[in-house]
């Protein structure tokens, strides 16, 4: 069974294996992973991230940038433990002795952190809805890299059949703090239009 955030937060329990007890008096516990599953799926974008665009406010050449985030050692360990359980994702003495020389970020989740700087620095109205990208990793993510997104949008292209929607492509790439980029997407995303206020 893979393991959850409530996992770490409760040893011993999951969120499927409580679901399953819930018949038997717990102290509580089913309370508190509701609880915390609420926290983590209902989790707001910064007060200060920039309003939602639209397909009305997409152009060529629109730049954004976004703040930077500090990746820790156990973030690293952790996601790759569930998703990518190489040796130089999840042990450190292990690492030193790859072709990284030390622990890194697995590529995925280079990618994770990717788009929720994305969401901060760049919001869609109606999401952020991919239809293809491709991405390439340059430089590896190490344990304290603080990390940041840098974009533009390419092009944009309003649906034919569509009026209220349309592509728009976007060129991102996430940085460190020397400005070494560790990840480079071209992603298309479906965007559609402000929808018009009823009289």
């Amino acid at each position: 069974m893979v393991r959850t955030d409530s996992d770490r937060a409760f040893p011993g329990w999951s969120v499927a294996s409580s679901c399953s007890r819930n018949a038997r008096h717990d102290g509580g516990l089913s309370n508190k992973l509701n609880k915390l599953e609420n926290k983590v799926t209902t989790m707001a974008l910064p007060q200060d991230a920039p309003p939602a665009r639209y397909l009305d406010d997409m152009k060529t050449g629109l730049r954004f940038a976004g703040k930077a985030r500090v990746v820790r050692e156990r973030e690293i360990i952790a996601f790759a433990r569930q998703f990518d359980p190489q040796p130089f994702h999840i042990d450190t003495s292990l690492a030193d002795q790859t072709l990284f020389g030390g622990l890194i970020a697995s590529g995925w989740h280079t990618a994770a952190m990717t788009m929720r700087l994305l969401l901060e620095a760049f919001p869609i109205g109606e999401g952020t809805i991919g239809l293809g990208s491709e991405v390439t990793w340059p430089n590896p993510v190490r344990a304290n890299d603080s990390i940041h997104i840098e974009g533009e949008v390419s092009a944009v292209k309003p649906s034919r059949s569509h009026d209220d929607r349309g592509i728009v492509t976007v060129r991102a790439e996430t940085k460190n703090q020397n400005g070494e980029v560790v990840q480079a997407m071209t992603a298309n995303l479906l965007v559609f239009r402000r929808k018009s206020k009823s009289v």
